[in-house]
């Protein structure tokens, strides 16, 4: 897994209580801090999130595909809390990538739903002032 070094002078970023719990996997600096630059992409993506909780576990040994990698994020936001779910064999990198990816596209459509549910405002007519003489 190859993070890159400048990501841990940008997680000062993440404003929101984020939780991260490591199953079955040695956690790593790298891996927290990818973790918390994904979760400030999201952040600055949707400043409504209130909280994040990503949860990586790493499943036994399965006969034909090798380790299988899960990824469980739950985002909590005005209204109820998304939870996102995505796995992958053997590549922690790529079940991480798919989950945010997910996440980002789950708060892109409720942005865009309660922007559709919001009533439109008639706009005032615009009246011209100066074919209006006081008399």
């Amino acid at each position: 897994m190859a993070w890159r070094s400048s990501l841990t002078d940008r997680t000062a970023l993440v404003n929101i209580p984020v939780q991260i719990v490591m199953r079955n996997i040695q956690p790593t600096g790298a891996v927290d801090a990818g973790i918390r630059e994904k979760v400030a992409k999201l952040e600055r993506f949707s400043p409504d999130i209130m909280s994040c909780r990503v949860t990586v576990e790493q499943n036994g040994r399965h006969h034909t595909h090798g380790r299988e990698i899960s990824v469980r994020i739950d985002l909590r936001i005005p209204g109820g809390v998304i939870e996102i779910m995505r796995e992958h064999d053997e590549n922690f990198c790529i079940a991480l990538r798919d989950a945010f990816r997910a996440a980002r596209r789950k708060l892109a459509d409720i942005q865009h739903k309660r922007s559709e549910a919001r009533p439109q405002v008639p706009e005032a007519p615009i009246t011209d002032a100066s074919n209006e003489i006081d008399e």
